[in-house]
């Protein structure tokens, strides 16, 4: 994700790299543990449908295009989208998923990572109509 428009990290002189990495440091810390927290409360055994999944990723994806739809400056989308939201979706462990599903059901898999493109568009478009009111 550009962290600005048209622009780099520190492109606009308000975030120098060092603070680019802090930003999105802070940011995954607090992503990876509402990732965490939502794999605790919707659990699944490896090779099942894992709703936990699908949430975060349609979540993630509807904040993300929100936040892009609305935020111009470069801290906060290095803090929010780079590292919160980039650390809470996982598009890797749909991948994961989809395949152990598929060692034994084949067509399951791919029901899963059809819903999973799904809700990740549901939850983008979703994010950005909703800003966009």
């Amino acid at each position: 994700m550009d962290p600005a428009p048209g622009g780099r990290p520190g492109a606009d002189g308000g975030a120098t790299a060092l603070s680019g990495i802090l930003l999105v440091a802070a940011g995954g810390v607090v992503g990876a543990l509402a990732r965490y927290g939502v794999g605790l409360a919707l659990p699944h055994e490896p090779g099942t449908w894992a709703w936990s999944t699908l949430v975060v990723n349609a979540l993630g994806a509807a904040l993300l295009c929100a936040l892009l739809t609305r935020v111009v400056d470069v801290r906060a989308r290095l803090l929010l989208g780079t590292g919160l939201l980039g650390a809470f979706t996982t598009f890797s462990g749909l991948t994961v998923d989809a395949v152990l599903i598929g060692q034994d059901r084949p067509a399951v898999a791919l029901a899963y990572v059809l819903a999973g493109v799904v809700s990740l568009l549901g939850g983008g478009l979703l994010g950005r109509a909703v800003v966009a009111r």
